[in-house]
């Protein structure tokens, strides 16, 4: 299952609050995701800190990740095996942008 989402918001802390809510989004429709939500949600929160203090911008947030297991109709989501997943992978971008019109 994968999933991927981009926003742009006004904060470092909406930024970090956004991606907590995409992320619980994306678990509710897709539970093999509650395995790497807290670890994806922390490090978007060290990528987005790491940003300089620039109010007079934006912050850019787009983030990516997949995770593969073998299906079974017992254990749709990959959740009750053990390591259930046999790929996994993530990516993040967050970065200043020109401030959104008003």
């Amino acid at each position: 299952m994968s999933y991927s989402f981009n926003f742009q918001v006004d904060t470092k802390a909406e930024a970090k609050a956004r991606v907590a809510f995409e992320m619980r989004q994306i678990v509710a429709q897709q539970p093999s995701h509650a395995k790497d939500q807290a670890e994806a949600v922390k490090a978007a929160h060290v990528f987005i800190d790491m940003l300089a203090d620039k109010p007079e911008q934006d912050i850019q947030v787009s983030m990516h990740g997949a995770l593969g297991w073998e299906w079974s109709k017992e254990d749709p989501h990959g959740l009750d095996r053990s390591p259930a997943f046999s790929s996994a992978s993530f990516g993040i971008s967050a970065y200043h942008t020109a401030r959104k019109a008003a």
